[in-house]
């Protein structure tokens, strides 16, 4: 989950990884269209982690991230207030 929600001008995106693998964190619009990336196919080790999101690209609004691994896809409800 995102805390906190609402947010501005940043919010955390907490998640726990089971085994280590590539992960990939996309925003996407109400419609379903990605509008920014945070993290792209990238190594990440077993364990709890925290990213910073600093939206710089994207009007207020609510929108959904999708935390995706080799093995499953979250997503989940954030909304941003500029």
């Amino acid at each position: 989950n995102n805390y906190p929600n609402p947010f501005n001008p940043s919010t955390q995106i907490n998640f726990e990884l089971i085994e280590s693998g590539k992960i990939s964190i996309d925003i996407f619009n109400i419609k379903g269209k990605r509008v920014d990336r945070i993290i792209d196919n990238e190594w990440y080790v077993s364990g709890a982690h925290s990213i910073a999101y600093h939206p710089s690209r994207i009007a207020s609004g609510n929108y959904f991230y999708r935390l995706k691994t080799r093995d499953r896809d979250l997503v989940k409800k954030l909304v941003y207030i500029k």
